[in-house]
């Protein structure tokens, strides 16, 4: 009787303790992993670079860096991207 009372108590915990200890990020991954063989035929290609802000986008912020025909412009408000 004690071993089935106890085997029960492990069984409910083992079924409830992955819904305590889950991530609520449920596919909300923000940068998913790349496999090394797709991250070098981007880098042949030129494809792995960082992204840059397009016009009107905020570029306050240090390492945003706006694409390579805008510049970062600061006003009162802030600072975004112009031509």
């Amino acid at each position: 009787m004690k071993l089935t009372c106890v085997l029960i108590v492990i069984m409910l915990f083992l079924t409830v303790c992955p819904l305590i200890t889950a991530d609520h990020s449920r596919d909300k991954q923000e940068h998913p992993a790349m496999r090394l063989k797709d991250r070098i035929r981007y880098l042949r290609r030129g494809k792995l670079t960082r992204d840059c802000k397009h016009q009107n986008d905020s570029c306050a912020e240090e390492g945003e860096e706006c694409c390579s025909d805008l510049r970062c412009m600061t006003s009162g408000a802030g600072a975004i991207c112009v031509t």
